[in-house]
């Protein structure tokens, strides 16, 4: 508990531009897990992969990750506390995603984002929001305008029907600048008329 304690600490860090105070709070709370099943550990290595894509060291960043993979991968189903029943393979996949997004990697960030995006299914509907919000801008970052309005569509359709969630909606609000920066066309016309009809001026 401890560890995902100091793991929330660090990730209000990073989320509110402590980028060192991230980092050393993660290092601890990945050094303190040495003593925990693998899933809890495999937490911990992701959260810190993520608060050094945050600084932008990306060597330290991706050895945290692919730690963090390794442990969720021998992890034995059952193992873990209570608490951690929200620690799988899909978020830390979505993680890794966020991580890599963070890094500027966006063909890489887009591959793991919808592979846990594709990995949950119907569940997380909150996550799947953030997740796909990623995906949409790097997409649109890579060229591929199309696609990245097509998967900002079903962001848009997720918080219309399923959930309210404000980090969700600044992603799109990132995305529609992002488009309108593009200028005129009429995928991006289409996409606004979608989704001022969706959701209305949120």
């Amino acid at each position: 508990m401890g560890v995902n304690i100091v793991g929330f600490m660090g990730a209000q860090a990073y989320s509110t531009g402590r980028l060192d105070d991230a980092t050393r709070l993660m290092d601890l709370a990945a050094t303190e897990s040495a003593r925990t099943p693998e899933a809890v550990q495999a937490m911990a290595w992701a959260r810190v992969g993520r608060a050094y894509a945050k600084v932008g060291n990306q060597d330290t960043a991706r050895a945290a990750l692919g730690r963090a993979t390794g442990l969720l991968n021998r992890a034995v189903t059952g193992d873990a506390p209570p608490w951690a029943y929200w620690v799988d393979e899909p978020r830390i996949a979505a993680r890794l995603g966020r991580a890599l997004y963070d890094m500027g990697d966006y063909k890489s960030a887009e591959r793991e984002l919808v592979a846990a995006t594709t990995a949950c299914g119907e569940r997380y509907p909150r996550d799947r929001a953030t997740w796909l919000g990623r995906v949409a801008t790097a997409q649109l970052r890579c060229g591929r305008v199309d696609e990245g309005c097509a998967t900002a569509r079903r962001v848009v359709d997720l918080l219309a029907d399923h959930v309210d969630t404000e980090r969700a909606e600044h992603l799109l609000r990132t995305f529609r600048q992002e488009l309108s920066a593009r200028g005129p066309s009429v995928t991006s016309r289409e996409f606004a008329e979608y989704a001022t009809v969706r959701l209305g001026a949120k």
